[in-house]
């Protein structure tokens, strides 16, 4: 009776490309995207595996939204037209 029934036991998994992360494999396409267009692949390739490395680490040691919170204290100033980071409440 058991086995009619499949229960998933991953839903809140990030998706997935083999055995890493979406997020990283788009950081290492991008580099060697970059690197294809500017003539020099190998080089860029090779950054973006670097990068993707350095990316995991602070994925893995940061809290859920930290790339948006790293955008918003380094990004571009645009990014940074929001309201002040220690607001906590709204009015409407």
């Amino acid at each position: 009776m058991d086995d009619l029934y499949i229960i998933p036991r991953h839903l809140d998994d990030p998706p997935s490309l083999f055995f890493w992360q979406a997020d990283t494999v788009m950081l290492v396409v991008v580099f060697f995207v970059l690197g294809t267009l500017l003539g020099v692949p190998l080089a860029s390739t090779l950054l973006g595996i670097v990068a993707a490395r350095y990316w995991s680490r602070i994925r893995e040691s940061g809290t859920r939204g930290i790339l948006t919170a790293l955008l918003y204290w380094y990004g571009p100033i645009w990014l940074t037209d929001r309201p002040p980071s220690h607001v906590r409440e709204y009015t409407g």
